[in-house]
């Protein structure tokens, strides 16, 4: 897998989170999962924290 598809899997489990969280409520779910993405050196890490943060300046 290369770069870029590890970037859109990051940012579509983060979309994906993202939904879950918001019907469930589980906020130490999503630190973990930033925790978790922050520490991961690939694409997915950049894609998952780059989703988070581009939904949170809406």
């Amino acid at each position: 897998m290369d770069y870029s598809m590890e970037c859109a899997r990051g940012r579509a489990e983060a979309a994906h989170d993202l939904a879950a969280i918001c019907k469930t409520g589980n906020m130490p779910l999503l630190v973990q999962k930033i925790r978790a993405a922050a520490a991961n050196e690939t694409g997915f890490g950049v894609g998952y924290l780059y989703a988070l943060a581009e939904r949170a300046a809406q």
